[in-house]
């Protein structure tokens, strides 16, 4: 019996890359604000950081810090890079659970606690205002662009 977890946000994320709308990856208050227009409730801090670590997913989530926006982002690693970086060993990347930094932004992140407490310390004011997206350098309410994406997925992912 197969049990792996999906996730909208996997499928949202490879959706923006398939579209080139992204580059990199989507911010963790997208994802939460995105999941509000499209399960109808948004995702709490904690069941984010719980369903990007969880070893029993079907994809692998990467995290990093975007240069373009200075904000870390998370992706979703393709089968060259999962392959890749299995060769490498543990001690060469940082993960936690199956969550898989590309970069040095978790280098000080040792436990599933500490990634909740960095999230938080980012990103709570600006989930608490509502303020989603970062466009332009300023964060704030998904624009229209935004909007647009969310559902143009929504009517995929909704099929």
């Amino acid at each position: 019996m197969d049990d792996k977890q999906k996730y909208f946000w996997s499928d949202m994320i490879l959706f923006f890359q398939e579209n080139d709308y992204i580059d990199n990856g989507l911010t963790i208050p997208f994802l939460i604000g995105a999941s509000e227009i499209i399960e109808g409730k948004p995702l709490s801090l904690k069941s984010i950081v719980v369903q990007l670590t969880n070893k029993n997913q079907l994809i692998t989530p990467s995290i990093m810090k975007c240069e373009t926006i200075g904000e870390i982002v998370v992706g979703v690693l393709d089968n060259e890079s999962v392959k890749s970086y299995s060769t490498l060993g543990d001690s060469k990347i940082k993960r936690i659970g199956k969550l898989t930094a590309t970069d040095s932004s978790l280098d000080s992140i040792i436990s599933l606690k500490d990634l909740f407490k960095l999230f938080y310390k980012a990103y709570s004011v600006k989930l608490k205002d509502g303020y989603y997206s970062k466009n332009n350098g300023v964060w704030g309410k998904f624009d229209k662009t935004d909007r647009d994406r969310l559902n143009h997925f929504k009517e995929h992912y909704l099929d």
